[in-house]
């Protein structure tokens, strides 16, 4: 069967298309996993919870469980980009992506992370957030919101993750919300996680880490990590690139669909900022750095959407796939 430039194109974007990367993207770590020996992220928490790469010590329950926790979070980037059409147009191209980045680094598909996790906890914020849009009295929302993130940000993220709150503050002023009553919400939102946290109060999981201190030089690389450190790169200038060019268009939309994409925005570049202040913990970020790129990329192909554009997507596809052979 010969395929035309009218099939190729429609195809990449299809759930079929999806369906494809996915299955690929899978196979790829499973394999990484077996041939391999692949570290371990261990990254340290804010409070005494047991990591995510602590929670089961199994080969095979760790490769399973990161396979999982990838797939639910493409999956709930189809639900979250159904509900607020973040992405334009008829495509699950976005959603692939962000299995094909992740499988570039074998090590965090892999694996359960508190990162991994740190990226389903950030989609789901989106909800109660984007649904607050220009309504002062959605306090009830706001209170969620920031019970989700907050929660994240203690329980599975390093000390420097709490930057995210504010991220958030200004996420809820970008959504044209933040009143004293909304900023009270906020505030009782992150009060009641910690009192939560207090009152279980379960072998430590309240022994707040506050030593972290940014180090000097900001940036450590590790020379024996430089091809996941290359996946990263490729990923910050990937997603920096499409989203400057999805500005252009972004600021034809409404207000809503601004917003909402500002916040995308202003997430993805506080993640590239912590990757640099924290390198040591750089793992820690990637899987939410690997989000805010794919949707960036699906909307650059989305909007771009010619008979020949799936040249462009072969590129993206070809490089991670060279970053996955360099990383294995």
């Amino acid at each position: 069967m010969k395929w035309t430039d009218s099939e190729i194109t429609p195809f990449l974007h299809s759930r079929y298309g999806y369906l494809l990367m996915s299955l690929t993207a899978v196979a790829a770590v499973a394999y990484a996993a077996f041939s391999t020996v692949l570290p371990v992220i261990d990254t340290p928490v804010l409070t005494g919870f047991a990591h995510a790469s602590e929670w089961i010590h199994a080969k095979p329950l760790q490769l399973l469980g990161g396979i999982v926790l990838a797939v639910a979070t493409s999956l709930l980037l189809v639900g979250v980009n159904k509900q607020y059409n973040v992405v334009r147009g008829l495509s699950l191209l976005y959603a692939a992506m962000y299995l094909v980045f992740t499988a570039a680094t074998p090590v965090i598909m892999a694996n359960l992370s508190g990162g991994a996790v740190m990226a389903v906890v950030w989609l789901l914020s989106l909800i109660p957030l984007f649904s607050s849009f220009q309504n002062p009295l959605a306090t009830r929302r706001v209170f969620i919101t920031f019970c989700i993130v907050s929660a994240g940000c203690l329980l599975f993220m390093p000390v420097a993750a709490l930057i995210y709150i504010p991220v958030y503050f200004a996420g809820c002023a970008q959504m044209r919300c933040l009143n004293l009553k909304c900023f009270l919400a906020a505030l009782i939102g992150i009060v009641t996680t910690l009192w939560i946290l207090f009152w279980l109060d379960i072998e430590g999981l309240v022994a707040i880490n506050m030593s972290w201190k940014p180090s000097w030089p900001p940036v450590r690389l590790d020379s024996g990590m430089l091809p996941f450190y290359a996946a990263v790169a490729v990923t910050i200038v990937c997603g920096g690139l499409f989203g400057m060019f999805n500005l252009i268009k972004i600021y034809s939309y409404n207000a809503r669909a601004r917003a909402n994409n500002g916040f995308i925005t202003l997430s993805a570049v506080v993640t590239v900022a912590l990757i640099f202040a924290d390198s040591a913990n750089a793992a820690a970020y990637v899987p939410l750095l690997n989000v805010c790129a794919a949707i960036q990329t699906g909307h650059f192909f989305s909007i771009n959407n010619h008979r020949k554009s799936y040249i462009g997507i072969f590129v993206v596809l070809a490089a991670y796939a060279s970053l996955y052979c360099w990383n294995v």
